[in-house]
């Protein structure tokens, strides 16, 4: 695999990654096509379980892993790969991306998703687009908790396995399918495992059904941001040392 092409515009130091060297309208299409391929394929396998009762949580989010894994190592180098507004909020807090750059990567992976459960809606049908709506399966706050704790956990691994510098960069993409994967396994059954506003909100528009939509989206974007601070103190940090080398040098 070719080596990762650094993703955050911004850092002066060579700690962290540097990047969106491609047009804009590359990395944009990157982002609306991956998050189309991953709700196309992730909320279709719930259709198909729906539908023909042949796949079941396991197998779901073993797709989910898979189809998000094969979308890092192809598309990581034109857009950073984030297909998700809670992942692309966390960069933007650490300068990876400009706020022009992430309202449109909100404006793409809103359509992708609205435009992949559409298609879905219209090869399977609106109850099994409806049988994929995030909502929570015991309480309320128990799967806002979660979808909390679950995106927390998700962002933090992005960050420092997909963004730091000195991460193992053949191993990201792995690192993060196989995050989305077992976080699915475990508590796709409670809250649906979210983890990605679009996840939520395409289906609901597509459906109609909006009524936990708000709830999930405050709980994932919060777990975004909380993921971004520690990142951004540890930046922050090492650039602070790399400049006070630099002043020894000079002495």
């Amino acid at each position: 695999m070719s080596k990762f092409k650094e993703i955050c515009p911004g850092t002066k130091d060579n700690l962290y990654k540097d990047t969106m060297e491609n047009k804009n309208y590359k990395k944009y299409f990157a982002e609306f096509f991956g998050t189309f391929i991953l709700l196309f394929f992730g909320v279709g396998a719930i259709c198909i379980s729906y539908s023909t009762k042949v796949l079941g949580n396991s197998e779901i989010a073993l797709v989910f892993g898979v189809i998000v894994t094969i979308l890092i190592y192809s598309l990581a180098d034109v857009s950073g790969a984030d297909f998700n507004p809670a992942v692309s909020i966390a960069k933007y807090l650490n300068n990876c991306l400009t706020f022009k750059e992430l309202i449109l990567y909100f404006i793409v992976q809103i359509f992708g998703g609205i435009a992949a459960c559409g298609l879905l809606n219209l090869l399977f049908g609106n109850i099994a687009v409806k049988s994929s709506l995030t909502i929570p399966k015991t309480s309320t706050i128990q799967a806002v908790i979660l979808e909390f704790i679950l995106t927390v956990l998700l962002v933090t691994i992005i960050l420092w396995a997909g963004v730091y510098k000195k991460a193992n960069q053949n191993l990201v993409g792995v690192l993060i399918g196989g995050t989305i994967m077992l976080e699915a396994l475990i508590f796709g059954p409670i809250s649906g495992a979210s983890m990605n506003p679009v996840r939520t909100l395409a289906p609901a528009i597509i459906c109609g059904q909006m009524q936990y939509v708000f709830i999930y989206i405050i709980a994932i974007v919060l777990g975004g941001v909380v993921a971004a601070i520690p990142f951004k103190v540890n930046k922050e940090s090492e650039r602070d040392e790399v400049l006070d080398e630099i002043e020894v040098l000079k002495i």
